[in-house]
């Protein structure tokens, strides 16, 4: 008796399998155009360095902005000047992580863009466009599976291909959120810093000797407070726009989700 057997999808193994909003440019890319991949790297995971080295200097280039642009336009002994200049490091390095946090959800923005300009191209575009595009990536794994499976396992491979993109999505967002719980960290710090320094100067003993020892006081607790302050201030901030960039995401996937089943 003949045993038939069933042809496997000739899924990519050498193309890398991108992230649900990454970007690798097509020189990079090697092989066929219709090698899908069975194996899913996490999102990000093929986004240039080159990326990640502008977000970090980037990062760094707005805190060195801010550090003298304050600097020049505030008036020594006013609380916006005594806020950043007269507490502590800390406070630079909070505003550091909260721009490398605001950096990294720029460029998922500018990617979610990117991909969003495929997803509105025609079927055929789709089927032929860049496979450093989930959209693209999506609907020519589809298409090799529907022309080499049985129904069945379509709808079972379609559902991978949605479960994959939306673990990718979890894992785009893995470094914004370990920044979001290093900023009330950050704050802690300040706080315990502040009052550390101002116990080391011994102020309550000399609070009763002389007004130098409030001075000491005041600077101590000032210290303890701001930091705190600009902590959880950039903390909230993130979150926030951390929570409006990934439901955009999450949206667009859901869409991208319906389309691929009326694909099917």
């Amino acid at each position: 008796m003949e045993v038939k057997t069933q042809k496997p999808i000739d899924d990519d193994k050498q193309r890398p399998n991108l992230g649900v909003l990454s970007h690798v440019p097509s020189g990079q890319l090697s092989g066929k155009d219709d090698e899908p991949s069975a194996a899913f790297t996490p999102a990000g995971a093929a986004i240039p360095i080159s990326w990640h080295v502008v977000v970090a200097l980037g990062a760094a280039a707005c805190v060195a902005g801010l550090y003298f642009g304050l600097g020049a336009s505030t008036a020594k002994n006013t609380w916006l000047h005594d806020f950043f200049f007269e507490r502590s490091f800390v406070q630079w390095i909070t505003l550091y992580v909260f721009f490398l946090g605001l950096g990294l959800l720029v460029q998922r923005t500018c990617l979610y863009a990117w991909e969003v300009g495929f997803f509105r191209l025609s079927r055929e575009s789709q089927l032929h466009g860049d496979w450093s595009s989930v959209v693209c990536r999506r609907f020519r794994r589809l298409k090799l599976a529907i022309e080499n499976r049985p129904a069945v396992e379509v709808h079972e491979y379609a559902k991978q291909l949605a479960e994959a993109e939306a673990s990718d999505l979890e894992f785009g967002y893995h470094v914004v959120g370990e920044l979001i719980q290093i900023l009330p960290l950050l704050g802690f710090f300040g706080t315990v810093l502040g009052l550390s320094r101002g116990l080391h100067k011994d102020f309550l003993s000399e609070i009763a000797q002389a007004d130098t020892g409030i001075k000491s006081f005041v600077g101590a607790i000032g210290t303890a407070f701001d930091t705190t302050l600009l902590g959880l201030a950039c903390t909230i901030a993130l979150i926030i726009l951390q929570l409006l960039v990934r439901k955009r995401e999450e949206l667009f996937l859901a869409d991208l989700d319906r389309a691929a089943d009326n694909f099917v």
